[in-house]
């Protein structure tokens, strides 16, 4: 008797130890300096520097369980590759939000079978640190406000201001 529900007990432990824990998130590592967060709410979070794994096929990523669920992604400025297979059964991503510039993504290296991710589309979130304004001022008084948030450097921005009296630019 003691026998069986010893078993009992052993059985339903290790069914609630096999069941993912998806109420609060869950995280881990995918890669030497890379770490991934999932959250409720869908959002996928890469962060840290350098390259994440590269996996072998789909089952080996490491939030496979979750990755039905992944409806966005946001990959933290640092990170440097994207790992094969890493988004293969992300079928529900529709947004990717990255924390740099538009360079800084293109420089991303993107390995095999991520067909989610790169169909999804991609929003470039350019940090505080490289946001940039400018500020016109006009002999009569008038300003003229142009924010270059999301310009690249070197982009040339026209200012038209009214009226017509010298303006300078000062940095």
């Amino acid at each position: 008797m003691r026998k069986k529900l010893l078993a009992a007990v052993l059985a339903v432990v290790m069914v609630i130890g096999a069941v993912p824990v998806v109420a609060f998130g869950a995280s881990g590592s995918c890669g030497k300096h890379v770490a991934w967060t999932w959250d409720i709410d869908g959002t996928l979070t890469i962060s840290g520097t350098g390259d994440m794994t590269d996996y072998d096929s789909p089952g080996s990523v490491p939030w496979i369980l979750y990755s039905f669920g992944v409806k966005a992604v946001v990959i933290k400025y640092g990170v440097t590759s994207i790992g094969e297979y890493a988004f293969y059964k992300c079928d529900s991503l529709k947004d990717v939000n990255y924390n740099g510039t538009q360079a800084q993504w293109d420089a991303i290296n993107i390995g095999k079978n991520n067909n989610p991710l790169l169909d999804a589309y991609i929003h470039v979130i350019i940090p505080e640190h490289e946001k940039y304004s400018i500020t016109v001022r006009t002999d009569a008084g008038g300003i003229a406000k142009v924010s270059a948030a999301e310009a690249e450097e070197g982009t040339k921005i026209t200012v038209t201001a009214t009226p017509s009296a010298d303006m300078s630019l000062t940095r």
